[in-house]
């Protein structure tokens, strides 16, 4: 699993670059590169829907997640399966 931000979408490229942040398409072909088999997005900008940024990084990589703030993904041992990602049970 690779957790890497993706502060911008590849329509502001440049800005990322002057920033020092990440495209979403950036951190997709780093998870390619990775040979990884969950990608999550974070540090998003609130210029994007979540959606976007995730889409982005799917015509890349297939398995690309932003999980919010609240959730959790757990990270077994390669024997017990491949990362997954855990919400909160609601509260009663």
């Amino acid at each position: 699993m690779l957790v890497h931000e993706a502060t911008f979408c590849e329509d502001d490229r440049a800005r990322a670059r002057e920033t020092g942040h990440s495209t979403a398409r950036q951190a997709a072909l780093a998870a390619q590169a990775a040979e990884v088999k969950l990608l999550a997005l974070t540090h998003l900008s609130t210029r994007y829907f979540p959606r976007d940024v995730r889409d982005e990084a799917r015509a890349v990589f297939e398995h690309p997640i932003v999980p919010p703030d609240v959730e959790a993904i757990e990270v077994p041992f390669p024997e017990r399966g491949g990362p997954r990602l855990i919400k909160p049970e609601p509260e009663t």
